[in-house]
């Protein structure tokens, strides 16, 4: 009989303790980002109540991409020259937080204004749009630097991501499908974020400001493979996130309920987490470029089969 027994291995076993504490730090705040992110799904639910069709709501998420395209940069060139990513996330949370929890209390005090709720979505698209790619950035640098696992850490956030899907799914029905709430949510989970987030030392950039002109940014604007992998990564974004912010709909058209689409984005997530476990391993195998590939493949057969709902 084999009397081999599973043991839990735990990612700071063998480690030292301030590796334990670097990484329960960059889990807990990948934890209540996601956990906080997962409740700002909600907005094309919201147009949809307020009479918006399907192709206005496109409209919409267009251009809040489009701003995307240029606050993402935008923020991170700012990060880039006071050298700090915390602070740069910690205001676009703030501030993108306290507007994005407005818009129903204005759709309410404006009478469903739909220029006032259209306008403070494009405001707080500036502030919200890039907080994903400050949090990747600089969970990334800590990881490199503590020698930590990312995709471990990563992990955490899908896992919470999931958790808060479920449950509004569950939550809002009972509401009456009313989606406000999760506005307000998200401000609230927000909160415990932007706590921790504050108390981490920022010690990944250090040292004084540096004008605009040492950052060169022309020299990326003539780095052809640079400008080749922004294209791929705009072409996915519009696809994807074309898929996803018209999910309301599709839910809707098969006889589901909207405020529900918690139990499909939750699932979504869940499904990240092997992957984000195995990321490591992978990388060791795999070039890079091949695993761009295949998730790229992947996400096409995603948009691909929501046509066969």
């Amino acid at each position: 009989m084999n009397n081999s027994r599973f043991h839990l291995h735990l990612p700071w076993q063998n480690e030292p303790a301030e590796f334990k504490q670097k990484y329960l730090q960059n889990s807990a705040m990948e934890f209540l980002f996601w956990f906080s992110m997962a409740c700002t799904g909600y907005l094309v639910v919201f147009l949809k109540a307020q009479g918006l069709t399907a192709t206005t709501c496109s409209v919409i998420t267009g251009v809040c991409s489009i701003v995307a395209i240029f606050s993402t940069p935008f923020w991170g060139a700012v990060s880039d020259k006071i050298r700090s990513v915390r602070r740069v996330f910690l205001l676009c949370l703030a501030v993108g937080s306290v507007v994005w929890a407005f818009i129903p209390l204005a759709s309410r005090l404006t009478g469903g204004s739909l220029v006032v709720i259209i306008a403070l979505v494009i405001l707080t698209n500036f502030f919200r749009a890039p907080i994903s790619s400050l949090m990747d950035n600089w969970v990334v640098q800590a990881c490199y630097s503590n020698r930590l696992n990312y995709g471990s850490v990563r992990s955490w956030g899908s896992f919470s991501f999931a958790i808060m899907g479920v449950a509004l799914s569950i939550i809002l029905p009972k509401l009456g499908s009313d989606v406000s709430l999760t506005f307000y949510l998200s401000l609230i989970t927000a909160i415990p974020l932007f706590w921790i987030c504050f108390r981490v030392k920022d010690d990944v950039q250090k040292g004084k400001s540096i004008p605009l002109k040492e950052l060169h940014v022309g020299r990326l604007l003539k780095n052809g493979r640079y400008l080749t992998f922004l294209a791929f990564v705009a072409l996915m974004q519009l696809s994807v996130s074309t898929a996803i912010n018209l999910l309301p709909f599709l839910v809707s058209s098969v006889g589901g309920d909207a405020s529900q689409m918690g139990l499909v984005t939750g699932y979504r997530a869940l499904l990240e987490i092997p992957m984000l476990l195995l990321l490591k391993p992978l990388r060791k195998k795999v070039p890079l470029y091949w695993l761009l590939i295949g998730c790229t493949c992947f996400y096409a057969i995603e948009c691909s089969l929501y046509s066969l709902a």
